[in-house]
């Protein structure tokens, strides 16, 4: 049965000012109070909708990990002979997937929320690439390929929240560029000796 549509649109409400006050206070101070009035809702609208501001943070993070997973295509690590373009066609969703996200994504990371959201999108990509590289490829040290693996993946995380807060100019094809180049120039290549 669908969701009545007031109830989402209540709730895309309180997100947003929510991702708003995260711009403006720490997460620490942000109370009930002060989302209700930016909001225009009363206690129990609020209390109707998520149990309390962590309730709240962490049904926001976990949309948020969900749409990310949907972004990931373990196809990146693959050995493509245009290892290049591969990596443009596989990362371009991820990179959208940032670009669309990019207001919250800089609102968590500029907090200290008790939600590990990176370290998530982190662990989610590295045990997709892992998989892959697993079923793909006959691996002789797989710790190695894991600990590879997770260079990568923290460098395409980094390069998103580099992108975010400081080069936001950047257009996604000057980032993916960046992306393929660290990826192809460096790790990737370490990576050939365990296959």
């Amino acid at each position: 049965m669908a969701e009545d549509l007031r109830v989402i649109k209540t709730r895309e409400n309180i997100q947003s000012h929510f991702i708003s006050l995260l711009n403006d206070y720490p997460f620490q101070d942000i109370t009930i109070q002060m989302l209700i009035t930016n909001c225009k809702i009363n206690r129990s609208t609020f209390y109707r909708n998520y149990k309390d501001k962590y309730d709240l943070l962490e049904k926001i993070s976990n949309d948020l990990l969900e749409n990310y997973k949907k972004t990931i295509h373990p196809e990146v690590i693959s050995l493509h002979p245009d290892l290049s373009q591969n990596l443009r066609m596989h990362l371009s969703p991820l990179v959208d997937f940032f670009d669309q996200n990019r207001e919250i994504l800089l609102a968590l990371d500029k907090n200290y929320i008790p939600f590990p959201l990176f370290d998530n999108m982190r662990e989610v990509m590295k045990s997709v690439f892992l998989k892959e590289l697993y079923a793909s490829y006959p691996i002789k040290e797989m710790e190695k390929a894991a600990y590879y693996l997770s260079i990568i993946t923290s460098n395409i995380l980094t390069t998103m929240k580099w992108w975010h807060s400081v080069c936001p100019e950047l257009s996604k094809q000057q980032v993916l560029d960046v992306l393929v180049t660290c990826i192809t120039k460096g790790v990737f290549f370490s990576m050939k000796e365990l296959i």
